[in-house]
């Protein structure tokens, strides 16, 4: 039988100190679901999404413009987060489960560049 730490080793996840031992990551689909997600769903006309709002907070922390230029409409801006997630999970190569706080359990993806992505656990948010 296949423990969660073996069924995480396959997975490629990081085992690090806060590491959820009986936790899997969420399936990609939860994933972009809630990244989707209408960020102010009851203001009429907003059309920027939770993973858009996400970028718009991080894409000046980067010197050298590691998210790209956030500007335009929100449906611009909703399609450049769209490419930026994607590139994040495609190229990811540091995953975990563990709790970060004040946060809680999470999940967390990062790419070579240590750039990433956070969820929580379940990848509703």
């Amino acid at each position: 039988e296949l423990s969660y730490e073996g069924v995480q080793s396959l997975l490629g996840l990081a085992h690090t100190t806060g590491t959820i031992s009986d936790a899997l990551p969420p399936p990609k689909s939860t994933l972009l679901s809630s990244f989707m997600l209408s960020y102010n769903p009851d203001v009429k006309g907003s059309t920027l999404t939770h993973g858009a709002r996400a970028l718009a907070k991080h894409v000046n922390r980067s010197s050298n413009k590691y998210w790209g230029n956030l500007n335009g409409s929100d449906s611009n801006k909703n399609k450049l987060a769209m490419g930026v997630i994607m590139d994040l999970i495609s190229n990811s190569c540091w995953l975990n489960m563990y709790t970060v706080q004040p946060h809680g359990d999470v999940f967390e993806i990062r790419v070579a560049e240590g750039y990433g992505a956070r969820w929580s656990k379940d990848g509703y948010k």
